[in-house]
C-alpha cells in the first residue's frame, strides 16, 4: 500500500509540474510594475497567451499541499499497522 502512496504522489507532483498556472502582468511601465493577471492552467508546452509567464508561487504552494497530503496519509499508514 505504501509504494501505491508513493506512486500516486510522484504522479500528482509530476501533473502540477506539467499542467501549470499562468500568469500575465499588464501595463506598468520601466518604473512601475502595473498589475498582474492569473491565466488559467494549461499545460506547459502550450501557454494561453503569446505574453504569459508560468505562476511559480502557485506551483509551490501546490507541491506543499500535495507533499503534506501524501505525507499524512503516509504516515497515518505507517503508524495505523503498528
Amino acid at each position: 500500500m505504501k509504494k501505491v502512496i508513493i506512486f500516486l504522489y510522484f504522479l500528482s507532483l509530476l501533473s502540477a509540474c506539467i499542467y501549470v498556472p499562468w500568469k500575465s502582468e499588464l501595463g506598468g511601465s520601466y518604473f512601475s510594475r502595473g498589475f498582474t493577471v492569473s491565466l488559467p492552467y494549461s499545460f506547459i508546452w502550450k501557454p494561453p497567451r503569446q505574453i504569459a509567464s508560468i505562476d511559480l508561487s502557485r506551483i509551490l504552494l501546490e507541491i506543499v499541499a500535495i507533499t503534506a497530503l501524501f505525507g499524512s496519509i503516509y504516515l497515518v499508514m505507517t503508524f495505523k499497522k503498528k
